[in-house]
């Protein structure tokens, strides 16, 4: 963490070191401090940065937010995997669900990316209920999604 606060001494517009010691931040689950560096990182064309901090504000339960920032990291590189499944992320936890699935399917179009999202339609190919939600919060694996809704798995 020093090097990159020394790296930040010399030249305080290094983006790559603001991204850096921003995860460093993240990790050690000091949010307020990891975010606060991640908008320092922000640029026009920095679609990591706006996504870095869409985890960030996410984890800390800002859906509104996140779903804002990664739809900026989008809206620079429109195959950006990443951007596309943590958007997915934050639209299904606010229980967009539809929408929330088209995105994992925009993310593994890029090919960038593993989407374990397919499996999360139901046998009839829509989006699981909106009482489904509660189940979205205690499932931490593809393996664990409740039958109910998980159709087919890839």
């Amino acid at each position: 963490m020093e090097a990159y606060r020394r790296a930040l001494e010399i030249d305080p517009g290094d983006a790559r070191a603001h991204k850096n010691l921003g995860h460093v931040l993240n990790v050690l689950d000091r949010p307020a401090e990891a975010e606060a560096t991640f908008r320092r990182a922000l640029g026009p064309d920095d679609m990591e940065a706006y996504n870095y901090l869409a985890v960030v504000l996410k984890a800390q339960g800002r859906l509104d937010e996140a779903i804002e920032a990664c739809r900026r990291a989008i809206g620079i590189k429109p195959d950006y995997a990443e951007g596309h499944v943590h958007l997915a992320d934050c639209l299904l936890l606010d229980g967009q669900f539809e929408e929330g699935l088209r995105e994992y399917e925009g993310g593994r179009a890029s090919g960038t990316s593993p989407c374990p999202a397919a499996a999360w339609r139901s046998p009839n190919g829509t989006a699981p209920t909106r009482s489904a939600r509660r189940s979205w919060w205690s499932v931490s694996r593809v393996s664990e999604i409740p039958s109910s809704f998980a159709g087919t798995r890839p």
